[in-house]
């Protein structure tokens, strides 16, 4: 009989967890899903790329979406044990979890066809004009200032490091906040601007920018021998560090992907885009979400994007300009998403109807613990 009276409340109380989804989450986590689908289906078409190569990387993001999501929610339910009140919208953090492993799941295979199979196709139109606005406002091509400070190898891999911890802040991001945040429209306004991100500043403008940057410059675009001049050094660095036992990684990379571009296949972490920056856009968001949890993370962040700014000139997959551009479009971004998030949810954080859910469930769950203590003692 007590056995039967505690199930029948663990019931009531998933139950009740259920309720604190509300209709405005129903709404915009599929309409954001929506939209992503939306988007490959567009890349799909005009981009052709063959099933077999789609279908494997929709597989593999979905396995690491899918298990980095796990591993935010086990994190989650440890938080709950710590702080028993992020049970009480457990529910609705959950079902924004899902949303985010779709998301992650979804977005990089329809945007690596946009970048690898479509924006090939438009051609490298802008780089001669965004090198000659970096010479001309440093009176030099901005890399060699960069490497006047980091030009060692120890200086080459504190901003490999940099540019490669951007990776998991970037996957991850959806998932930590679907969690971290009760506040409806916030969750929504990071979800979405991380969503537009790879929709307007990673596909649109870059196709309008279209440019492969200065370590590409020699191979698709003309011989300048400034930018000869920064591949010699990064090759004597890379040399150096492989000597020391550390080899650059983001060095090792950037042949193999002249080798994806020119054979115009679909593969993971494929495609040459220099404007805007997508990696200094996203950084920025980074430093956005930082500063809603805490200010001194909020300008650790601000750091983060200096650096991953300096690693991408250093390394000349960017332009000195493309770091600004894309950080102004974030922005840009993020004001959207707030309107966004505002439409979304025309009341502030939950609604009445939510708290008194909540209100209902915290109720329910003091009297469910007093009634299953009487209920053992007496056993």
């Amino acid at each position: 009989m007590i056995a039967a009276t505690s199930r029948d409340r663990s019931i009531e109380r998933y139950g009740a967890q259920l309720r604190t989804v509300t209709a405005e989450d129903v709404r915009s986590g599929p309409a954001l899903l929506g939209l992503v689908i939306g988007y490959g289906l567009i890349m799909e078409s005009i981009g052709q790329p063959p099933k077999e190569g789609l279908a494997k990387l929709l597989t593999d993001y979905s396995g690491l979406s899918f298990y980095s999501c796990l591993l935010v929610g086990c994190g989650y339910a440890a938080g709950c044990l710590v702080r028993p009140e992020l049970r009480r919208d457990a529910g609705r953090r959950l079902f924004w979890l899902v949303v985010a492993c779709g998301l992650t799941s979804l977005m990089f295979p329809f945007f690596l066809t946009f970048k690898e199979l479509v924006l090939p196709t438009r051609g490298f139109l802008w780089d001669r004009s965004f090198a000659h606005i970096g010479r001309l406002l440093f009176g030099t091509s901005p890399w060699t200032l960069t490497h006047h400070v980091f030009g060692n190898p120890t200086g080459a891999r504190i901003l490999d490091w940099s540019y490669r911890f951007w990776l998991p802040f970037m996957f991850g991001l959806p998932a930590v906040s679907a969690v971290l945040f009760a506040d409806a429209r916030l969750r929504l306004r990071i979800l979405t601007t991380w969503t537009l991100c790879w929709i307007l500043i990673g596909t649109v403008a870059a196709w309008y920018f279209a440019s492969a940057g200065p370590c590409y410059f020699n191979t698709f675009i003309g011989p300048d021998p400034d930018y000869a001049d920064l591949l010699q050094r990064l090759a004597a660095i890379g040399k150096q560090a492989a000597v020391q036992g550390h080899p650059i990684a983001v060095l090792q990379f950037q042949p193999g992907l002249v080798e994806i571009y020119k054979a115009r296949a679909l593969a993971s972490g494929g495609g040459i885009s220099a404007m805007p920056s997508v990696h200094v856009a996203m950084a920025s968001l980074f430093a956005l979400v930082g500063f809603r949890i805490n200010r001194w993370l909020g300008w650790a962040f601000v750091g983060f994007v200096m650096m991953v700014w300096t690693a991408t000139v250093f390394f000349g997959w960017h332009y000195i300009i493309d770091g600004p551009v894309g950080v102004a479009m974030m922005f840009v971004t993020w004001k959207l998403a707030k309107a966004v998030a505002a439409l979304a949810y025309p009341e502030r954080d939950l609604g009445a109807k939510t708290m008194l859910r909540l209100t209902s469930y915290a109720s329910d769950t003091d009297e469910g613990d007093a009634d299953d203590c009487q209920a053992e003692r007496a056993a």
